[in-house]
């Protein structure tokens, strides 16, 4: 799940960034919702000025669509944004993670152990346990313009992984795989953890082309 508090918000517009952006990809702001900047500006008790400015923040990101009449939606799921941010983590994810096996401290380490542990019954809080364990990893590999780039892919493609994924069989092989990387990690095995994130992350991509393969026929 995103990590807002990561990110001080320290201006309205930053505050009402960090909402919106959190509300479209938790889901609960669903793609094609229209994003009325009077009615957000009351929810969240500030003027248009800084909804405003936050919504060009977000069309920046990809997560917003702007019109020329200043109307806004919540940008539509792409399948090919969705394969580009797989491409990029398919690198990057193993990386950290090899750097987090050379670099993390044994406290770092025994952390992200215990988050392998968890295994929280409903969906949502199957989703932040996930977030959690994988981003205990890549914050833990010592590179602050990783952990940044990360933290910005793991947040848009967590948009389409939490509409897409999540029945029992896939957190059940979750959970096994999150098990073997935190063994690798505790081995201080850096090419095995590279190897498991890189499988882990390949068999997301898997699933969610076979899922929008069956969406795809079941509408035709």
């Amino acid at each position: 799940m995103p990590q807002a508090d990561s990110r001080l918000a320290t201006t309205k517009a930053d505050a009402a960034y960090l909402e919106i952006r959190r509300q479209i990809i938790e889901g609960r702001l669903p793609p094609g919702a229209v994003l009325d900047q009077g009615e957000v500006a009351r929810s969240l008790q500030i003027s248009t000025t800084p909804v405003r400015e936050a919504l060009r923040r977000l069309e920046m990101e990809d997560l917003v669509v702007m019109s020329a009449h200043r109307d806004a939606r919540v940008a539509p799921l792409s399948g090919k944004t969705l394969k580009e941010l797989y491409e990029l983590r398919l690198v990057l994810d193993p990386l950290a993670a090899e750097l987090t096996a050379d670099r993390a401290s044994d406290p770092e380490i025994d952390a992200i152990c215990k988050l392998a542990e968890h295994h929280p019954r409903s969906q949502a809080r199957q989703a932040a346990a996930n977030r959690r364990f994988h981003r205990a990893i890549y914050s833990a590999c010592g590179n602050s313009v990783l952990i940044a780039t990360l933290d910005s892919l793991w947040d848009r493609s967590d948009r389409y992984r939490l509409r897409l994924l999540g029945s029992p069989e896939e957190v059940t092989v979750a959970s096994h795989e999150h098990s073997e990387i935190a063994g690798a990690l505790r081995s201080r095995n850096a090419k095995l953890v590279a190897r498991l994130v890189r499988e882990h992350i390949e068999g997301s991509i898997a699933k969610i082309d076979s899922l929008a393969q069956t969406n795809e026929n079941s509408h035709s």
